[in-house]
């Protein structure tokens, strides 16, 4: 037999569900705003590739953060960028040790060459992009030089 707390209504249950409501449509609201950018974004990239050659453009991956794209393109870095690289890498002679090379050295070098080999987004955009995922950078740099990696072995001089 029913009583009288049977038929009432929890108000905790309410208001949970009240809430997870509002959460679902922020959310949905979210992923349609991502989708919006991303389709943008793979326009973008897909002129840049004809542009530049399909294997000459990297595309990193960015989590969506409102008005901020979703991707990065990095092209291959040229025969000069990868000079003023790899001079930056020297090994340096630290008092009779083997030589070595520095982590702040390979990191400056990496994030300087994916800032020389950004086609996507434009630099004031890519400036908030890192304001956003500041690790973003290191990552284009990895990028952009696996890029140049497959660059030389495809020339014969990897």
């Amino acid at each position: 037999m029913p009583t009288e707390l049977d038929s009432e209504t929890d108000p905790l249950d309410e208001e949970l569900e009240r809430e997870e409501a509002a959460r679902a449509e922020r959310k949905a609201g979210v992923e349609k705003a991502r989708k919006t950018q991303r389709i943008l974004d793979i326009r973008a990239v897909n002129e840049l590739e004809e542009l530049h050659g399909d294997s000459n453009i990297a595309v990193v991956n960015v989590p969506f953060t409102p008005g901020l794209p979703t991707l990065v393109a990095l092209r291959t870095p040229t025969e000069v960028e990868m000079k003023r690289f790899k001079f930056r890498m020297k090994a340096k002679s630290k008092g009779g040790a083997d030589p070595t090379v520095d982590t702040e050295d390979a990191i400056s070098g990496a994030e300087e060459l994916a800032l020389k080999c950004l086609v996507y987004p434009d630099k004031e955009t890519f400036e908030k992009v890192l304001e956003a995922r500041p690790g973003v950078l290191m990552q284009c740099g990895s990028a952009a030089l696996a890029l140049s990696q497959g660059s030389a072995e495809a020339k014969g001089k990897g």
